[in-house]
């Protein structure tokens, strides 16, 4: 759980200087786990504790939901054409909506990642610059766009999905649509 400025290193652990949650604090949540033997599930939400949300961290909350949902409607597209997109091809998606904005050069972290068994990060394929490898079907994956304005705050939204061996993609996790206040 990062808190403010935490919440702008992609990878925060909160062994690296814990902060404690005040009043009018970001919080960026990002939680995995597993059932005893299955595969992971890897989620991040963000929420704000107090009454007025920063303009700043509303306009970059939306933009990232706006780039995480620009990413499902493409694979989407491509699964209606009977095509598997290549991870670089739904990266460049989110990374294109994110530089048209001004906001390129804060999204350091990829765009998602297969899940496994053994950590929450699988090894099938990923969504970033350099990835080749198209989504399989049923293999459990992250679409988690962010904005990470160093030493400020960071936003990211992750949702979990999978792909049907009939072309349909499945969202297995909640998206959240709106940063939830703690008051």
């Amino acid at each position: 759980m990062g808190v403010n400025a935490s919440a702008a290193n992609p990878h925060y652990s909160p062994s690296q200087k814990s902060k404690l949650i005040r009043k009018n604090n970001l919080v960026l949540i990002d939680i995995w786990a597993r059932e005893k033997q299955g595969v992971f599930a890897d989620i991040t939400w963000m929420a704000y504790t107090g009454k007025n949300i920063p303009e700043k961290i509303k306009n970059t909350f939306d933009h990232v939901i706006n780039a995480r949902d620009m990413a499902l409607d493409f694979i989407r597209k491509e699964l209606k054409k009977k095509n598997f997109p290549i991870g670089k091809e739904v990266d460049e998606i989110v990374r294109g909506h994110l530089d048209n904005l001004g906001l390129g050069k804060y999204f350091i972290h990829g765009t998602g990642h297969s899940l496994g068994n053994s950590s929450c990060h699988g090894k099938a394929f990923n969504f970033n610059k350099k990835s080749k490898s198209k989504i399989k079907t049923n293999t459990p994956f992250t679409i988690e766009p962010g904005v990470y304005f160093k030493s400020r705050f960071g936003i990211r939204s992750e949702i979990n999905c999978y792909i049907t061996e009939d072309y349909k993609l499945k969202v297995t996790t909640e998206k959240q649509n709106d940063i939830a206040r703690i008051i």
